[in-house]
């Protein structure tokens, strides 16, 4: 397939933005599955099912906010969910730092 056939694909769009979710949130990396009372709960994304579109993602538990570092103390836990991109709070990907730390870019609400 050309590009002009590509571009005339009238999924062409649809296509595109899944692709560049995909390059985005890869193995290993951290996003916001939700906020619980202020508190965002993190997961690690272990791996995405091209078919169904979706992301199998370790939960893990926030401990608390450490004001010194600016980052939130996160704790492995044993519970795995399936969800899509568009259920994930926002669309930033983060990282781990120290084995523990998680540091937003910005406050949610």
């Amino acid at each position: 397939m050309n590009l002009y056939e590509s571009l005339n694909n009238p999924h062409y769009l649809q296509n595109h933005m899944q692709d560049r979710e995909i390059q985005r949130h890869v193995a290993g990396t951290f996003v916001v599955l939700r906020v619980e009372d202020y508190v965002p709960v993190f997961g690690c994304i272990d791996g995405y099912d091209r078919n169904n579109s979706m992301f199998t993602v370790n939960v893990y538990r926030t401990i608390t906010f450490e004001a010194a570092r600016h980052c939130y103390e996160v704790l492995r836990t044993e519970n795995v969910i399936i969800v899509s991109c568009s259920d994930f709070q926002i669309p930033d990907v983060l990282e781990l730092y120290f084995d523990k730390y998680i540091r937003l870019p910005y406050c949610i609400t």
